[in-house]
């Protein structure tokens, strides 16, 4: 028999204005006065995230103060179009209670300024998925768009968090109003989160579950009342009207741990999410967007000049890269100044790392020749790039069908 409890605030249980959403060991207050947007979360019995801050979703339209969402006003106000909630599959009233069952729902549909915007959460005993996506119904500037905000609790004491490589970074919270991740490291790509309260020996991941290449920005603000995680969408400025996003996919996940085990018991939960939620595999035949025809046209003598083209790819992995490159005859003689080359930055962006040069001999004759040249990627993938030189010249550098096959 499916189990529902309805309590009403009458009980002393609720804040005026929550609904709340309680499964298994996960209870999450969503408030009436910011939109129904989430406002406090629990995890076993310790707070998690409290309520000294904004959650939900924030669009900046014009400018870094112009918001709108959650709490904000500055550059309009968020309009609610509907709430619906589901306990145990059956729709239920919505008013100022506390639900209880074996999977909750509670869905959302605003209107931040033209964008209407659908968000989900989902809440069962083993994790709280929070869904959205946003569709343009006429033509919206974007300055900034915070798709998910937490305002984690000022007692959560040290972090971690994980790339797709595999690789990790941690740290230590001194709630002295400083930056971590973006604002502090070159992190161009973030799989997951995770805060620790060492006290409490309670913890919380954020993990995305529909990840996708450069899909945003991230950070930790180190604040006295919360330390708060920012995920900031890398989304198309304006977004034109019938433009739809992408699904966002949020899995939080609470853990128990002793403080010398966390980060273990972190990285074993993440596997286990790796596992259910995969990331995406590049394709096995890339095209660039180059376009039919690259046209990289010299600065002049002694001028630097490059293009340079975004990469996805996999780690330990043999390639072949193909293009048709023409080099002017008033291309310079040097034959490193108008080569084709892959390579990436490390993550402090201070040394580079070449992985492959090719097109170093073709000759200056302005006429198209054929290269096909095997590489291998590196062990770890951070942002990689095809550069394109075309340095100490008068003349044109041209670059047809670029393809890159994976060959295992």
């Amino acid at each position: 028999m499916k189990f529902l409890l309805v309590l009403s605030a009458a009980a002393g249980m609720l804040s005026a204005g929550d609904i709340v959403l309680q499964s298994g060991p996960y209870k999450v207050h969503y408030d009436e006065s910011a939109f129904y947007c989430s406002a406090q979360y629990f995890y076993d019995g310790t707070e998690i995230g409290g309520r000294k801050g904004f959650y939900g979703s924030i669009l900046s339209t014009t400018g870094p103060n112009k918001f709108i969402g959650a709490g904000h006003k500055e550059g309009g106000c968020e309009k609610l179009l509907s709430v619906t909630i589901r306990a145990d599959g059956i729709d239920q009233k919505v008013g100022n209670r506390l639900y209880t069952g074996k999977e909750l729902q509670l869905e959302k549909v605003s209107m931040l300024g033209n964008l209407k915007m659908t968000v989900n959460y989902t809440v069962t005993p083993e994790q709280i998925v929070i869904r959205k996506h946003y569709e343009a119904l006429a033509d919206q500037p974007i300055y900034s768009f915070y798709i998910y905000q937490f305002c984690w609790s000022n007692q959560n004491d040290l972090w971690m968090a994980g790339r797709p490589d595999g690789s990790t970074l941690d740290g230590r919270f001194n709630s002295d109003e400083g930056w971590f991740l973006c604002r502090k490291h070159h992190e161009p790509e973030l799989l997951w989160f995770a805060q620790y309260n060492s006290n409490a020996g309670k913890g919380i991941i954020g993990f995305f579950g529909k990840y996708f290449k450069t899909q945003g920005s991230y950070m930790f603000w180190d604040r006295k009342i919360y330390h708060k995680f920012y995920f900031s969408a890398r989304t198309p400025k304006p977004a034109k009207k019938g433009y739809k996003s992408p699904e966002y996919v949020m899995i939080l996940k609470g853990f128990s741990a002793a403080k010398t085990d966390w980060q273990k018991k972190v990285k074993t939960e993440t596997a286990a999410l790796l596992e259910k939620y995969p990331l995406p595999l590049p394709p096995a035949v890339q095209t660039p967007e180059l376009g039919r025809d690259l046209t990289v046209q010299g600065k002049g003598k002694g001028k630097f000049c490059c293009v340079k083209i975004p990469l996805d790819l996999m780690p330990n992995k043999n390639c072949t890269l193909s293009f048709r490159i023409a080099k002017g005859v008033n291309t310079s003689t040097k034959a490193t100044d108008t080569q084709v080359l892959i390579g990436q930055y490390d993550r402090g962006r201070k040394k580079f790392q070449l992985i492959r040069s090719f097109a170093t001999r073709i000759p200056r004759d302005g006429q198209f020749h054929e290269v096909a040249d095997n590489f291998r990627t590196p062990g770890e993938i951070i942002e990689p790039f095809i550069y394109v030189y075309n340095i100490n010249s008068d003349d044109i550098v041209r670059v047809q069908n670029v393809k890159i096959i994976r060959k295992d």
